[in-house]
């Protein structure tokens, strides 16, 4: 059977394609560098995959690294490490000091009076140094204060004369501080003084509390 001129031809274009183009890729070259990356298998484990080591250089020596040293507290003026203090000698110190305080009222003073004001002392007596320290205050007084005073050996229900008379001036605060003897030291460790604060229109006192020792 003798084929049409024009199917032949189409047949030889076809094959002269192909055949150009296997010649083509034939012809391709990717260097003699080029190093394909290897095929990683489906499933495989990244931990399979061997970790490069260093090589080894007789050359370097390979030295201990030690863990540098922690710095230490220096004196003044570099006097060397500073010593903790001693914690028995604080514990001491604290056991030497007793804490005090009065919390005054109109009702407590002998015979009460009426009045809304109210006050209150707080101190601290060093049994070493024999020194009491105080801080006061008050308000609502009726009237300013002409005087206030520390007064014992009393009970809270019995007067005493003044033992220790408190100096002026006198705002809604004070602070004062004074040396003891032996019999005023006992009296007050016992509870036995108390504090009068006197005002124009209570010249005998407006108010008045028993110091005691709260530890």
């Amino acid at each position: 059977m003798v084929m049409p001129i024009s199917t032949r031809f189409r047949g030889w274009c076809v094959g002269l394609a192909a055949a150009a183009m296997l010649g083509g890729c034939a012809s391709v070259s990717l260097g003699p560098n080029y190093n394909p990356p290897p095929i990683q298998m489906p499933g495989a484990s990244s931990a399979a995959t061997a970790t490069p080591q260093p090589e080894n250089n007789p050359g370097v020596q390979v030295m201990p690294v030690t863990e540098p040293a922690l710095p230490q507290p220096v004196g003044p003026q570099g006097q060397g490490p500073v010593v903790p203090p001693d914690q028995s000698a604080n514990q001491s110190a604290s056991a030497n000091l007793i804490t005090l305080s009065a919390r005054m009222d109109g009702r407590s003073v002998i015979p009460p009076v009426a009045t809304g004001a109210s006050g209150g002392v707080d101190a601290v007596f060093d049994k070493d140094t024999m020194t009491l320290r105080w801080k006061a205050s008050w308000d609502g007084l009726s009237s300013p204060v002409v005087g206030v005073q520390f007064s014992g050996p009393a009970n809270a229900n019995q007067n005493a004369p003044a033992v220790m008379i408190w100096p002026g001036p006198f705002g809604v605060r004070y602070e004062g501080h004074a040396t003891l003897n032996s019999q005023q030291r006992d009296d007050l460790l016992a509870g036995r003084w108390y504090v009068t604060v006197m005002t124009a229109n209570f010249p005998q006192g407006e108010l008045r509390g028993q110091v005691r020792v709260v530890y």
